[in-house]
């Protein structure tokens, strides 16, 4: 968030050292190979037109395996740390807390911090990239603008609350950043402004049109040649011989119908609709 300060900057040094020491154990070879790129699963890079008439670049990944890394270690060390007050064995199924205001709740904050500057940082050296590529092939020079870093599936401090956003981003003015909300990779994707009514949804927006068809479900039921069809028909290029049928069209909601349901009720504005022309998936 562009209005954090770093962690570097925090207080509580010896919270910020153990992070440290934590995260070097956590992070593997792999890990390190992988900063600035994009990732796989449902990772990717687009190549977008606005209605505005200018080009896009907008990549969608998060922490990557480092934050699922740092998942499993915090869930072992506060399922370990309730047993021990608790006198009992917590199971691997049961909701587990720890207060914000203890040593282990503030480390596993800034842990989470930790991970939207690690995300930030990669799309940083990705657009970088990218847009480099891009200003090059179009004979371009000094053309590109970074208009900011979005984040989703955080936890966040504001207004005296905790704010859990899984699967959401929020639709707050935030140093003038826009909000996104990605489409699949033949139809829009749709930059937005916070509106009239956010507060009252609690200032959130889904970070993506969303799926209905599960990732398996996506490879056994859809059809390989029709949805390489519908790609080539939309006349996008894409850096790959076949669609992912877990990441096609049909595998996702139609994210106009979703911009209607935060539009509508005054949770967020349309600012420009951007189509894509180029799709990079990652492996």
């Amino acid at each position: 968030m562009a209005s954090h300060p770093p962690l570097s900057e925090k207080k509580d040094k010896a919270i910020f050292h153990e992070l440290r020491e934590i995260l070097r154990t956590l992070i593997s070879k792999r890990m390190l190979r992988q900063i600035g790129s994009i990732g796989g699963g449902n990772h990717f890079l687009e190549v977008q037109i606005g209605e505005d008439g200018n080009l896009y670049v907008m990549a969608h990944f998060g922490s990557r395996g480092l934050g699922a890394a740092g998942a499993q270690y915090f869930f072992k060390r506060i399922r370990e740390d309730l047993q021990a007050k608790t006198g009992r064995v917590w199971s691997e199924d049961e909701l587990l807390y720890v207060s914000a205001a203890e040593p282990l709740g503030r480390l596993y904050l800034m842990f989470q911090e930790a991970m939207l500057e690690y995300a930030t940082f990669n799309h940083l050296k990705v657009q970088e990239a990218a847009t480099t590529v891009l200003c090059k092939h179009l004979g371009l020079a000094d053309a590109a603008e970074f208009l900011g870093h979005i984040p989703h599936n955080f936890v966040e401090y504001k207004d005296g609350k905790y704010w859990q956003r899984k699967g959401a981003t929020p639709a707050y003015d935030n140093d003038g950043i826009p909000l996104l909300i990605p489409g699949s990779m033949v139809t829009s994707s749709y930059v937005l402004a916070p509106g009239p009514n956010a507060a009252k949804y609690g200032e959130s927006v889904p970070h993506g049109a969303g799926r209905v068809l599960p990732r398996a479900e996506a490879k056994h039921r859809l059809d390989q040649v029709a949805m390489d069809q519908e790609f080539a028909e939309r006349g996008v290029m894409g850096s790959f011989r076949h669609v992912p049928l877990d990441e096609s069209s049909a595998a996702y909601k139609d994210v106009d119908a979703v911009i209607d349901a935060v539009v509508k009720p005054g949770i967020a504005r349309i600012v420009n609709r951007l189509r894509p022309v180029l799709v990079l998936k990652g492996e």
